[in-house]
């Protein structure tokens, strides 16, 4: 039976691309991947991440108790009542395991020995979007009107070398990190901010000078689209990294950049159904 795939989620929000991930069904019906750690700041969002692994956690016996809190009978806050069950104290553990109301960039200590303690010596995904705010579209117009602004005193701007540093860290066989359309015309300290974050990803450890956690080696990405083949030309153009919802079937005109990156070692193998039958040679 093949092992889970662990997928590690930073500046998760709610979680949905955590969601997309945990609902995914193979041919079989089983679902491979297994959020481990989620890892977000806000506590509105948090309380959504453990809510959820909460369910999660009980694969397909979940309680009535769960669908009664979401009808508004137990409160309107899951630790009103749902979480002081003593039923289901061992899911409530679990799900704390897995969603972190903590910081990057402040509490990186106990997001890595958190991380550790999920993977073990276990390979993993590393998913996230770390935060839009200051490249999207309508957030720099907001900052225009403020009396001087600058993106390069906008500590969000560079937030993504939080995620760059778990990736250095935990050498991840894939990660996918999500953005707005905006970072593509964005520019840092006179820089194409896209061009740079695609460059820094494919060389973690060298930009960051962390080396890999013990046990780990040192791996270069490819940094590719999902929208164009692996070594396509056209992968060189920033605007095929945009992936429109619209022509995947969802209802809606969602357009997002989304970098996908493949450690090199394994990346001569890839194709679609690599990452599931390698897993089940973990």
């Amino acid at each position: 039976m093949a092992r889970d795939i662990k997928i590690i989620d930073l500046f998760s929000g709610p979680g949905g691309l955590g969601e997309g991930f945990s609902a995914y069904e193979d041919a079989s019906g089983e679902r491979p991947f297994k959020i481990v750690t989620s890892i977000e700041k806000d506590s509105s969002a948090h309380r959504t991440l453990k809510l959820r692994a909460f369910y999660r956690s009980f694969d397909n016996n979940v309680p009535d108790a769960y669908y009664n809190f979401l009808k508004g009978n137990l409160g309107s806050s899951p630790e009103d009542s749902l979480f002081q069950d003593q039923r289901f104290s061992e899911h409530i553990k679990q799900a704390e395991r897995e969603a972190r109301k903590l910081t990057l960039g402040e509490d990186n200590l106990e997001i890595e020995t958190a991380i550790q303690d999920a993977l073990g010596s276990d390979e993993c995904v590393l998913i996230g979007g770390p935060p839009c705010q200051a490249y999207s579209i309508a957030g720099r117009a907001r900052n225009v009107s403020k009396a001087d602004y600058r993106i390069e005193d906008d500590h969000r701007s560079r937030l993504y070398k939080e995620y760059l540093n778990v990736i250095a860290r935990f050498q991840p066989l894939i990660f996918v990190m999500e953005n707005v359309k905006g970072i593509l015309s964005s520019k840092l300290d006179g820089a194409n901010v896209f061009e740079s974050v695609r460059s820094d990803l494919q060389q973690p450890c060298n930009v960051t000078g962390i080396s890999p956690s013990k046990g780990r080696r040192q791996h270069q990405y490819h940094v590719i689209s999902l929208v164009c083949p692996l070594g396509d030309k056209e992968q060189q153009d920033p605007h095929n990294f945009i992936v429109k919802s619209e022509d995947l079937g969802v209802p809606q005109q969602r357009h997002r950049v989304i970098l996908l990156g493949i450690r090199k070692d394994i990346a001569y193998k890839w194709d679609d159904e690599f990452l599931l039958s390698k897993a089940s040679k973990w």
